[in-house]
């Protein structure tokens, strides 16, 4: 047995029979369209820019719009009162002086904000502690990786009647928990 087939031996659970290079050659690894659409969109997710920066280019491509639709005369219809609203053009000092004196009343009369706020402090402290990466860990102990992704749709469903904020937990919780399985375990498709 050479030194290769000796490690390739040591590397597999035992009970298995070792690989030959030829096992590999012969069997060529075919993807279904799911895995193959997801890893496209691993792919494109991998290109995009920080978070901070998507902020910040939307909110540029929002003020350019401004500009673009409030010269084309472009109005829209309030639908609680009616009233034809026109737009306006944020690239205007007047403009620019509403996006700066509103921010504070926009950030402070956005309803979920507190919320989200107060669990994402609470998820930064479990975390740091090692709260999160137990419970995870527990929970992907005691459920199959075949059963994950039905536990964590579960767990938003359910956790979307306590609180709107889970939306923002779960999807970092669902990541921590399939990496803890292993992510190609947890392929069931």
């Amino acid at each position: 047995m050479t030194d290769t087939e000796a490690n390739n031996t040591a590397n597999k659970p035992s009970g298995s029979a070792p690989s030959t290079a030829s096992d590999s050659a012969e069997q060529p690894r075919r993807d279904g369209p799911v895995i193959r659409a997801l890893s496209v969109v691993e792919v494109l997710g991998n290109k995009l820019p920080d978070p901070f920066w998507l902020f910040v280019i939307l909110a540029g491509i929002v003020v350019a719009l401004s500009s673009l639709m409030a010269n084309l005369g472009v109005t829209a219809v309030n639908p609680a009162d009616g009233e034809e609203v026109a737009i306006q053009n944020l690239l205007t000092s007047e403009g620019a002086q509403r996006m700066l004196g509103e921010a504070v009343e926009n950030f402070a009369t956005f309803p979920p904000l507190g919320v989200v706020i107060t669990v994402l402090l609470g998820v930064a402290v479990a975390e740091r502690t090692g709260l999160i990466n137990t419970a995870v860990k527990l929970v992907v102990s005691r459920v199959s990786a075949g059963w994950l992704t039905f536990v964590l749709a579960l767990a938003g469903v359910t956790g979307s009647i306590a609180s709107d904020a889970i939306v923002v937990v779960l999807i970092p919780l669902g990541a921590a928990a399939f990496k803890a399985a292993g992510a190609l375990q947890c392929w069931v498709l």
